[in-house]
This record gives C-alpha cells, structure tokens and sequence, in this order.
C-alpha cells in the first residue's frame, strides 16, 4: 500500500501568529520603510503565509501585505502607534526570506516586493457618475431645460444654448441628470415667435448666463422634469456640493 511521508528537511507551512514571525516582519518591514525609496511609511496589512524549514537552524519564507500610511519619512523615522493604513494608499505584496540561528537569532533577511499600486477605484451603485458632454442624450434634456426656463423667464428675448461645461447622471426610480451649462440672450423676441427655433441666433452684446439644470426621467413613463437656475458669474453652488459629494463617496 502506498504511504505517505512527512518530508523531513522540506519548507511546511506554520503559523502567522508565531514571535518569530512577528519579529522577521518588523525588521523587514523596518528596512522596507528605510531603504524602499517611498516618501511615506508602510505598514502590515495581512499575512498571507507563512513556511519554516529545518536546517542548522530555522529557514523562514513568509508572503504578507503592506499598506501606505499616513506617516512620511521626513516627520517619522519608523513606524508609531500614530501611524495608520488610508484608504486610498498604495499596496506592495512582499516576500521575505530568513534565517534564525541555533541560538533563536535573526541572522538575515532578505525581502523582494512588487511595484507599489494604488488600490482600485470601487465604483458607487447610485452614486452620480460623469458623463460626456457629446452624449446624444443631453441635446434632447438641454432643449427640455430651455423651454422651461424661457417659459418662466421674464425676459422679453428667448435664450440659447451654448457650451456644456459638465455633466453627471445618477440611477434612481429613473435618472436624475445634472447639467452645468451656458445660455445667451437670442434675437428672436416672444412677441414674434412661439417658441425658440434654429433661426435663433446669440444676440452679439449678450452676456453669457451659467445655468444649472437638474432633469429627472422616467424612461418608461416618458416623463421629463426640468428645474433650471441661470445665473451670471459663478456657477451655482447646488451643483458644487453635488460633485464634492460624488468624489467623496467614489473615494
């Protein structure tokens, strides 16, 4: 009957929890941190495993995670309590092999690393996400938002469309779209027309107004709800706070 026999003199896998591993990583760590070229420190983040072989003392191989903290070189010369993992900090995969002598000693250490990356970017269900200013379906929201807002302008002139500055859409019950955009003043007057046409050409003195356009849509209800606000000068702050709430949660 075949056997099967413990290989005497092989690498087998141990604990991570062990002090000899504990005490290997943080001199590898340490050196990492000291010599790696990295302007910030690096930290422990997890062991992935951990091998020992027998020979005239011990042989350590030992694969583990670091992480990028907020602790920098020049304000830290290692790793303190104050010192933590960031979300958005870079990772390095790391190997580390080592030697402990009959005497319960770290004799040496040598450690290789992958190239550092930055951690993926996760991507937020239901959060607004940027789209592009030559998507078709702005022309159509862009032409809803300006028949709204020169119906309820007191403005004897209609306004025009310029550019599209940005843009984001967000997945609700339907879409809600956020549009930053540009208008001038036309040369066609109410009086004379129903409606803006594309005869309407920008008054040559207009001052260009900064509007904001927020449209929901139910696709299946074919419904269109456009709130607009022009205003000179800056853009309005609604939508700034919109783009700051959307970095924050992609970060």
């Amino acid at each position: 009957m075949l056997s099967e026999a413990q290989c005497l003199g092989c690498f087998h896998h141990i604990s991570s929890d062990t002090s000899q591993v504990s005490e290997i990583l943080k001199q590898a760590i340490h050196q990492f941190n000291k010599h790696g070229g990295e302007t910030a420190l690096f930290k422990l983040v997890e062991i992935k495993e951990a091998k020992r072989q027998v020979v005239a003392g011990w042989n350590y191989i030992i694969k583990y995670e670091i992480k990028e903290t907020n602790c920098s070189r020049d304000q830290f010369q290692d790793l303190s309590p104050e010192c933590r993992t960031i979300s958005t900090g870079r990772v390095g995969n790391c190997e580390t092999k080592a030697y402990e002598s009959l005497q319960a000693e770290i004799v040496d250490i040598a450690s290789q690393s992958d190239e550092t990356v930055s951690p993926p970017i996760l991507i937020c269900a239901g959060c607004p996400s940027i789209i592009s200013k030559d998507n078709p379906e702005l022309k159509e929201l862009l032409k809803a938002s300006l028949e709204k807002y020169n119906l309820e302008t007191n403005d004897d002139f209609y306004y025009k469309a310029g550019d599209i500055e940005s843009a984001t859409v967000q997945v609700v019950a339907g879409k809600n779209y956020h549009i930053i955009f540009t208008v001038k003043k036309t040369n066609c007057s109410k009086k004379e027309f129903e409606k803006l046409n594309e005869d309407c050409e920008a008054a040559l003195d207009s001052e260009s107004l900064q509007c904001e356009a927020q449209i929901y849509i139910v696709p299946w209800e074919n419904k269109i709800s456009p709130w607009v606000n022009c205003t000179k000068g800056q853009l309005p702050v609604g939508f700034l706070s919109i783009i700051h709430h959307h970095k924050q949660n992609i970060q």
